[in-house]
């Protein structure tokens, strides 16, 4: 794993493409959320990776982490600055998270958040 300044991240990301973006993503969210779920709760579940995305919004940064519970459905949104690009490799990111488990967010993309609802 790389620790880059936010900054890069977002001048990396306006210099890619969206297929590869989108490659990125889903690559990073199959692999880094899982083996830290595993190490530090020892069992992926839909908690267990909402509580990872609310650590990485602590302390990785990348973006705030809120949640709101409406009539048994849950909606996630997590704002960020990195713009179009950024949304479409968070999104991509979450999406491989959830894969596993059988879940299939419902997305509704912003230009600077990625909104997400689990029933």
């Amino acid at each position: 794993m790389i620790k880059l300044p936010a900054s890069t991240f977002r001048y990396i990301l306006q210099g890619a493409n969206d297929e590869t973006i989108a490659q990125a993503g889903g690559s990073a969210g199959n692999d880094v959320p899982k083996t830290y779920i595993l190490a530090k709760w020892g069992k992926l579940t839909i908690e267990n990776c909402l509580e990872y995305l609310k650590a990485m919004s602590t302390h990785a940064k990348l973006f705030d982490y809120s949640e709101v519970m409406n009539e048994g459905i849950l909606s996630v949104t997590l704002s960020h600055n990195f713009g179009s690009k950024g949304t479409l490799f968070l999104q991509h990111y979450v999406q491989s998270m959830f894969a596993p488990l059988g879940k299939l967010p419902r997305f509704s993309p912003d230009e600077n958040a990625v909104v997400f609802e689990l029933r």
